[in-house]
């Protein structure tokens, strides 16, 4: 069983190759659970990127 306070940290992902240009996030707030949506808008550096949709 892992004892981590959180899922993921820094350490677990590359050097990023994009700079954000701006990010879009609506919470909706329950009692039980919170949903998010997000829209994260970034710009490569020099490399292509796949299409993740």
């Amino acid at each position: 069983m892992n004892n981590s306070l959180y899922k993921y940290y820094p350490e677990d992902f590359g050097e990023l190759t994009v700079d954000v240009l701006h990010m879009d996030m609506v919470f909706d707030v329950y009692d039980d659970r919170t949903n998010v949506k997000s829209v994260l808008r970034v710009i490569t550096w020099d490399e292509h990127i796949e299409n993740w949709n």
